[in-house]
């Protein structure tokens, strides 16, 4: 069975985003850490599903196409409101949203 980055070598591609890249190699590196951190963030992760679900069901799914659920007092607070995709402080220039 031949793996998927193999083919890719074979192929001649290569990871065009340097930062997934990088990512991937620290994570392959540092598995401990790795699931360390996943760890410490389950129960962040879990709310943030929880409420998105909530929102899907109040709302409707197609109320929520292209945003996402924000938690104004972090994850845990309970307290959420509707905005944008891509809407913090790391967003990317040049997309559009709408």
């Amino acid at each position: 069975m031949i793996k998927l980055q193999d083919l890719a070598e074979e192929i001649g591609l290569e990871e065009t985003n340097k930062n997934t890249l990088a990512t991937r190699r620290y994570n392959k590196k540092n598995p401990g850490k790795v699931k360390a951190y996943l760890k410490k963030t389950q129960d962040d992760r879990v709310a943030r599903n929880r409420d998105r679900r909530a929102a899907e069901k109040k709302h409707g799914k197609a109320a929520l196409k292209n945003k996402d659920v924000h938690h104004t007092n972090g994850a845990q607070s309970g307290k959420t409101r509707i905005v944008d995709k891509d809407h913090g402080p790391d967003r990317k220039d040049g997309v559009d949203d709408k």
